[in-house]
């Protein structure tokens, strides 16, 4: 189906379920270290919590980090 939300830009930084998880993302992350993925202009970063439920995830925005003080 169609996806009917606006769209958002985001970065997805990682998930891991479990600490076991994260040579797997250390792996990956040094294939790519000297990779460029071209330039954005980014004013914040929101942190969000994602809660698993039987009709999938739930997305909450916890906190806000403005990168200018005018953002």
């Amino acid at each position: 189906a169609p996806e009917l939300r606006p769209f958002a830009a985001h970065l997805p930084v990682g998930g891991v379920r479990d600490v076991r998880g994260w040579k797997r993302v250390r792996e990956r992350r040094a294939l790519r270290a000297n990779q460029e993925f071209g330039e954005s202009l980014v004013d914040s970063m929101l942190l969000y919590q994602s809660v698993r439920g039987p009709g999938g995830a739930a997305y909450e925005i916890i906190a806000r980090y403005p990168f200018r003080s005018d953002a």
